[in-house]
């Protein structure tokens, strides 16, 4: 879990299959894109420190070269050129094409995640299947349809719990749900906006020293343009400011999180403390 819940909100879904079904409606109403790339623009808090940040900028072309940036546009570390049209699908890549006509039946759906999830140490389960899917809703040109009907095959999966009302690593209201690890299986984390089916960001953490930030990210901006440099109306041209870090202790990960953006009210009212998240018996960006 990468959040704490916002001050002076109502209960949230009852369970994270009530977030997801909530996000995969609001996604099937959303207009479709189009565009000769996709671009996501993505702020990274590295392992360990919140020092450790970069901007990633990848856009994927339909049919053509696209282009990955590591640093901010004004000074960018690296460039990359990635193959043509290759958008990552778990252990496999698709072209965009192949991509779109990926089947919206839940069941379908679910057997094409299953084959390309896992690998040789981590064999496919709601753990790696779960990391497929939010993979493709946080940096793929997946249309509304295939949006939709990937939020509906994450709340079917087993094991997925619910945080609402969170803060994201750039302080926006979010929902969060997460899959706990299993052995070696990281945990991840994805928060979403249920209103707008909107992927906000996500995070993984290793299963050693109790509860490990290793990486987390937030979506800053992310639509379809007509060339690479290019960014959506309203992108943010530099860094955000982040959050504070979490607090790793033996048995659990929290986050201390800024003030909520609404007004304060006329008389003051204790902060909530974090929501502490057990380790149960028995969340990345595809590179």
């Amino acid at each position: 879990p990468s959040g704490q819940r916002q001050p002076g909100t109502s209960p949230g879904p009852a369970t994270a299959a009530s977030a997801l079904d909530e996000a995969a409606a609001a996604a099937a109403r959303q207009p479709a894109g189009h565009g000769r790339y996709f671009v996501t623009e993505t702020e990274i808090a590295g392992p360990d420190s919140f020092r450790d940040t970069g901007i990633v900028e990848e856009w994927i072309g339909n049919g053509v070269a696209g282009l990955t940036v590591y640093g901010p546009p004004s000074d960018p570390l690296d460039r990359i050129t990635p193959a043509t049209d290759q958008i990552p699908l778990g252990n496999a890549v698709v072209s965009w094409a192949e991509l779109r006509h990926l089947p919206t039946a839940p069941g379908p759906l679910l057997a094409d995640i299953a084959k390309v999830s896992g690998h040789s140490r981590l064999p496919p389960s709601a753990n790696t299947e779960f990391e497929t899917i939010a993979g493709l809703l946080s940096d793929a040109p997946a249309p509304p349809g295939l949006r939709s009907a990937l939020f509906r095959v994450a709340a079917a999966l087993p094991g997925l719990r619910v945080v609402p009302h969170v803060y994201d690593l750039v302080g926006r209201p979010a929902t969060e749900v997460y899959m706990p690890g299993n052995g070696p299986q990281a945990w991840r984390a994805l928060l979403f906006d249920p209103g707008t089916g909107a992927v906000l960001g996500g995070a993984v953490m290793l299963p050693h020293a109790g509860c490990h930030t290793e990486l987390e990210d937030a979506v800053l901006s992310s639509g379809y343009v007509g060339s690479t440099g290019q960014l959506p109306p309203g992108a943010p041209r530099r860094a955000q400011r982040l959050v504070p870090p979490l607090i790793i202790t033996s048995s659990r990960c929290v986050r201390r999180v800024p003030p909520s953006p609404v007004p304060p009210s006329p008389q003051p009212s204790p902060q909530p403390s974090p929501r502490p998240v057990s380790p149960s018996p028995s969340p990345s960006r595809p590179s």
